[in-house]
């Protein structure tokens, strides 16, 4: 759990735009009975974003080659 402390401090961050002029954010839906299988390898593995990123950069590393 967050502390207090830290919680304003983040929001303090965000309010500066220092999040919005560095990073960018992306919202994946994903159908519970469709997406079963990507939806239990998410839910398996411990950093969801790495794993989604190192995929990416797998894919981009194979087209380039």
């Amino acid at each position: 759990m967050r502390t207090e402390a830290r919680k304003l401090s983040q929001k303090r961050y965000q309010q500066k735009g220092v999040v919005q002029e560095r990073l960018r954010s992306y919202n994946l839906r994903l159908h519970v009975v469709h997406d079963a299988d990507v939806i239990a390898k998410l839910d398996s593995v411990e950093n969801r974003s790495g794993h989604i990123k190192a995929l990416i950069r797998a894919d981009i590393a194979k087209k380039e080659e």
